[in-house]
């Protein structure tokens, strides 16, 4: 209906806002076709978009889609610039809701690229944002990301565990973080993960059955795909951990109980590509153990550190390069190479593989 309306008033920047909105929610349910489809009308019918606020706000919403997009297609770079280019564009216009989405998602592609320094300054830019609201998803998806740079960012932080610990305590029965099942998944999964590297194992097993309760309920979105990817995770930790009998609560699980989870996530996830060799090696795992051969990850928690470094670095689209992105501040937007003479060739490739 909005779509519609929006074509028979002629309002070039609110279709382009609904088609951006038609293609996330197609990704969301793990509509490829008609994700990329609803992409690229929404590129076409932006050209006329520059020349108004309303315009130009609808082009920022079109860019911060496009980041989300390459991300989940494993873009990352191409996902980095779009995003400082997102964040300059909500800054001028002075949109901090959008500029905190398009934060989310510069975080979650630098943190797939290993740019952890880069990290640290987009969350510090969120903290901005919204540390003085109370916008409890906002908080959630942001202690969220603190949490993964705590897991896996070499010692770096934004926030302290204890800080991220006693918000989602707090708040864990909120209506509003009750419904956003995405979000929880990854948090409750990371707390596991977090409280195994210390042995914490009723605190494991407390946040990893909170996790089994909402996989069900999460759907193929970024945030969904990423909190399978940590529920898929503690699985594996489960199964290498069951012989020692550190578990009370949680009944033994035969290695083909597991992979059905893996299964599952590559039925439903199919339109977040990125994370699929990282969860092909954690089932390759799985399948090697279930053949009594050695499973060599005794610190799942901290790939970087184990052989699930191999999955950061075989693919091409997790390789590091040759820059100084990483000393970057999210601030300095004029360092940014333009992307647009690139984008339509690039675009019209991935609409139609």
């Amino acid at each position: 209906m909005q779509k519609n309306s929006a074509e028979e008033f002629a309002n070039e920047a609110q279709v382009v806002s609904t088609y951006v909105a038609l293609s996330q929610f197609s990704q969301n349910m793990g509509d490829r076709e008609q994700w990329l489809h609803c992409e690229q009308i929404a590129i076409q019918k932006s050209s006329l978009c520059w020349f108004s606020r309303e315009g130009l706000f609808a082009t920022a919403q079109l860019m911060q889609a496009l980041a989300y997009t390459k991300l989940c297609l494993g873009h990352l770079d191409f996902s980095i610039k779009l995003g400082f280019q997102a964040c300059e564009i909500c800054r001028h216009l002075r949109k901090p809701a959008l500029e905190n989405l398009v934060l989310s998602v510069l975080f979650r592609s630098a943190f797939l690229k290993k740019k952890f320094d880069l990290c640290v300054h987009v969350l510090e830019s969120q903290w901005e944002l919204i540390s003085q609201g109370h916008e409890v998803l906002s908080l959630a998806c942001f202690y969220s990301a603190c949490l993964d740079l705590l897991l896996y960012g070499k010692g770096l932080l934004c926030r302290p565990f204890e800080e991220c610990l006693s918000f989602i305590q707090h708040y864990e029965h909120n209506c509003i973080l009750t419904s956003q099942s995405n979000v929880m998944l990854g948090v409750h999964s990371s707390l596991a993960m977090w409280f195994a590297q210390d042995s914490q194992w009723s605190l494991f097993e407390h946040h990893f059955c909170k996790a089994r309760q909402l996989v069900k309920r999460t759907n193929a979105s970024l945030f969904g795909s990423h909190g399978f990817v940590r529920f898929l995770e503690c699985h594996v930790l489960i199964l290498q951990k069951m012989p020692e009998d550190v578990f009370m609560h949680i009944p033994p699980e035969t290695h083909n109980q597991i992979l059905k989870y893996f299964k599952e996530f590559f039925c439903r996830c199919v339109t977040c590509p990125v994370y699929h060799q990282w969860v092909s090696d954690l089932k390759a795992s799985v399948m090697r153990y279930g053949k009594r051969e050695s499973m060599s990850l005794t610190n799942i928690f901290r790939p970087f550190d184990t052989c699930l470094i191999k999955i950061w670095e075989e693919r091409e689209f997790l390789e590091e390069v040759n820059s100084t992105e990483g000393n970057l501040r999210i601030q300095r937007f004029d360092r940014v190479a333009n992307v647009e003479e690139n984008r339509n060739e690039e675009e019209t490739q991935e609409c139609t593989c």
